[in-house]
């Protein structure tokens, strides 16, 4: 299957999953309602699922004085923390711009 194939595919069924989900009725009468089979829903329904969502998270930017330049650039996100010299932030942010 092609790929522009596989992508309408993929959003066909979102969108079916979708109006599953928006009706209030359980799969099995969706189904019946639409002429689809059971097992087709909760396969995609599954499968659309564990696809990875883009996520945006917000970050506080905090200024230092402008007497004193930070040498490390500290982030903060959840729980992780990230510690980076100017130069390997910019690579950082470089790789995840070209990933998104």
């Amino acid at each position: 299957m092609k790929t522009v194939q596989r992508k309408q595919l993929q959003e066909l069924w979102q969108q079916r999953v979708n109006n599953w989900q928006q009706s209030g009725l359980s799969q099995t009468e969706w189904c019946k309602q639409h002429q689809l089979n059971i097992h087709q829903l909760s396969y995609w329904k599954r499968k659309l699922s564990q696809q990875p969502e883009s996520k945006i998270i917000p970050l506080a930017v905090v200024t230092q004085k402008p007497d004193k330049l930070p040498t490390t650039l500290v982030i903060h996100i959840n729980n992780i923390q990230v510690e980076a010299t100017p130069e390997q932030a910019a690579i950082l942010i470089h790789a995840l711009q070209a990933n998104s």
